[in-house]
């Protein structure tokens, strides 16, 4: 009977043992993991920060120029030329994000290889921010449609209240 119960213990002490030893096993990859999850999060959010860089000095140093390029209110010039020049250099600055946007992907992909960067949210906060730098560095723009919206605002009080044009 004693020999039942040495040799039971025996393998019981066989059975513990190998579990001791996957559980030090589990753990270790557990710690490899996060490990490699940390490196990877650190490596992915300076990759960010670089790339959010890229796209950011451009357009700090482009959009004045841009801006430059249609000059200052000129309000001897009919509302419809102002219409016009507002118009067009809307259309300026939304081929120059696009293009922009396509060029430095391109350069990013050159740079990087095939790793894709375009993550949803980072995708986000990049065009949030390009879009607040690209439009709020444009004076001359700003100025040219609040001398549009006035000079609208105030064409539609005076009809309303000139009745000579009645039918």
């Amino acid at each position: 009977m004693s020999k039942k119960v040495s040799v039971s213990t025996e393998i019981k002490d066989k059975i513990k043992n190998k579990i001791k030893i996957k559980d030090k096993i589990k753990n270790k990859i557990k710690d490899k993991i996060k490990a490699k999850a940390i490196k990877d999060n650190i490596f992915w959010n300076l990759h960010f920060s670089a790339i959010a860089f890229v796209y950011i000095i451009p357009l700090l140093i482009l959009s004045p120029y841009l801006d430059n390029l249609f000059g200052p209110l000129n309000k001897d010039k009919t509302y419809i030329y102002i219409l016009g020049e507002t118009a067009f250099h809307l259309l300026v600055l939304i081929l120059f994000y696009v293009y922009k946007r396509k060029l430095i992907d391109y350069i990013l992909s050159k740079i990087y290889g095939d790793i894709d960067f375009n993550f949803y949210h980072q995708d986000i906060l990049l065009s949030f921010i390009s879009s607040i730098i690209l439009v709020g560095s444009q004076k001359n723009l700003i100025t040219k449609i609040r001398y549009l919206n006035n000079m609208t605002i105030t064409y539609e009080i005076k009809n309303i209240f000139d009745t000579t044009n009645v039918f």
